[in-house]
């Protein structure tokens, strides 16, 4: 019996166990390897240092003046250069804070699947690629609005820690985790205008952790457009596509 109960905690502890993505792992190296020191609070908000200068923001079109190809991104994070300037040269002097501080490099220290889960997380913030789907950027910009990133991580993409649920976290869109939450666009929708799904309503064990967790999903009936919920519903969508 004692081993059956042991077993029993196991499967639970697995069982509620956040699913990570590559970008929420990124998010979470970003900050361990000081980047958010430079480029600010989740890489998206800046410091302002001498001169009225500052360090690009990762989500700022004019990043796209030294990121060209994912290429430079390694390049940048291994280098602390573009991949275009092999020769060694300094950084353009937009690049720089007040010609004193320039990106360092972190070859060496990140590799491997650190390095890929950074650029995942880079890439989810920028979202500059033209191959991305008009209607993808509009539904963006409209979750960007309403405060969807402020629960569910940067771009939707990781999800912040919350207390009494039943994993312990809010899934990003674009996770596994979300595929238990979300079957179809219906409980979608249901989850943006009512904060919740019938399904879990009528089920005892969902709806104990649903009324015990400390932040909860809002319910957003009468404060967005059906439109809105289309362009959310698409990014969404798009994302885990």
């Amino acid at each position: 019996m004692v081993l059956m109960v042991a077993a029993g905690f196991l499967v639970l502890n697995y069982v509620r166990s956040p699913a990570t993505t590559p970008a929420m792992r990124g998010h979470q190296l970003a900050g361990e390897h000081g980047c958010f020191a430079c480029h600010g609070p989740d890489g998206g908000r800046f410091y302002p240092m001498s001169a009225g200068s500052q360090f690009p923001l990762w989500d700022q079109q004019s990043m796209g003046m030294i990121i060209e190809k994912e290429e430079d991104i390694r390049s940048w994070i291994l280098d602390g250069r573009p991949a275009s300037d092999p020769s060694g040269a300094a950084p353009p002097s937009d690049t720089k804070v007040g010609a004193r501080v320039s990106m360092p490099a972190y070859r060496g220290l990140i590799g491997g699947r650190e390095l890929e889960d950074l650029i995942a997380y880079y890439r989810a913030l920028t979202f500059r690629d033209p191959r991305i789907p008009r209607e993808a950027r509009e539904g963006r910009e409209v979750a960007g609005r309403k405060g969807c990133f402020t629960c569910h991580g940067p771009a939707g993409r990781g999800g912040i820690q919350n207390p009494g649920s039943f994993k312990g976290y809010i899934p990003p869109f674009d996770g596994p985790d979300f595929d238990s939450l979300v079957r179809d666009n219906d409980e979608l929708r249901s989850w943006i205008l009512d904060g919740t799904i019938p399904r879990f309503r009528e089920n005892p064990l969902a709806r104990y952790f649903i009324e015990r967790q400390v932040i909860t999903m809002p319910a957003y009936e009468g404060h967005i457009t059906a439109s809105e919920v289309d362009s959310i519903v698409y990014y969404i969508r798009y994302l885990r596509r």
